[in-house]
């Protein structure tokens, strides 16, 4: 993958060492930190011991970030899924939906939204009650209408107005956070994927086929299409790169794996033993 350089890579082979772990690739996202818990993406608690790694999350957020930040020189594969998520999450992040109580204020409400750029996509409407979901354009800068939006509503003093924006935290910021997150986790599945397959270890369906009932999944990408790293398997009959890959440079690609993991394993015993000695004497 283009932009993560050695240092990354042997970093996070460090802390994964075997993929044999990690049977399932939610075992692999929970190690790493990138689990959801209650709906919400796993967090440290304070005087709480940490259920992952946090090492590892944060060697696996400098790969995704290293993707974002050189993926306009490298046009990665994966900057350009980034992209496209980010795409998406920025849609969402513009649509609220907008409740008002009151005949004064839902006048008031709907001239505000008019007036910032907004746009009345679905709406219901009762005796003095009016519910629509309202998207905002840009007009400088992503989002600048919407929070503009939210900052004005605040000050309504007539009737009751409830804003629910469809992004918990329609910020900028957030939908940037949301996109990185998303692009790291089909990253570490596809690696996951890859990694078992060469080592001829059990797959099963992707995780978004056998637990979130997705009819289709996007499967593992490479930057160079010369080499391809991947294989036929029992769901992969789909990939583009099945055709032309190459069983050599899978075999050569796979011992240079092995050999990497043995280096990392040798480097941890010696620094144990040097610890131990040091703490010996």
């Amino acid at each position: 993958v283009k932009s993560i350089g050695g240092v990354l890579t042997g970093q996070f082979l460090a802390y994964v060492i075997d993929i044999e772990r990690f049977p399932t690739v939610a075992k692999l996202w929970k190690w790493l930190g990138w689990a959801v818990v209650d709906g919400r993406a796993e967090r440290r608690v304070k005087g709480q011991k940490a259920s992952f790694n946090p090492r590892g999350k944060a060697i696996t957020w400098k790969m995704g970030s290293q993707i974002v930040m050189q993926g306009t020189r490298t046009r990665s594969v994966y900057f350009r899924l980034y992209l496209k998520f980010f795409d998406e999450y920025l849609e969402r992040a513009r649509r609220v939906w907008v409740r008002v109580r009151g005949a004064d204020a839902v006048k008031k409400v709907l001239g505000m939204i008019v007036s910032m750029g907004g746009e009345v996509l679905q709406e219901e409407s009762g005796a003095d009650v009016w519910r629509g979901l309202v998207r905002f354009t840009d007009s400088v800068k992503p989002l600048d209408n919407l929070q503009k939006f939210l900052n004005a509503i605040k000050r309504v003093k007539v009737g009751r107005v409830e804003v629910e924006p469809l992004l918990r935290n329609p910020t900028l910021a957030h939908v940037r956070a949301m996109a990185l997150r998303k692009m790291i986790k089909i990253l570490l599945e596809h690696i996951w994927h890859v990694w078992r397959v060469l080592k001829g270890l059990p797959v099963g369906a992707p995780y978004v086929i056998e637990r979130l009932n997705h009819k289709d999944f996007i499967p593992p990408l490479v930057d160079d299409p010369k080499n391809p790293i991947w294989c036929e398997g029992k769901y992969c009959h789909n990939c583009p790169l099945s055709k032309v890959c190459n069983p050599m440079y899978v075999r050569e690609m796979l011992a240079r794996l092995e050999k990497k993991i043995e280096e990392v394993r040798r480097m941890r015993q010696l620094m144990k033993m040097q610890v131990g000695g040091g703490a010996n004497e």
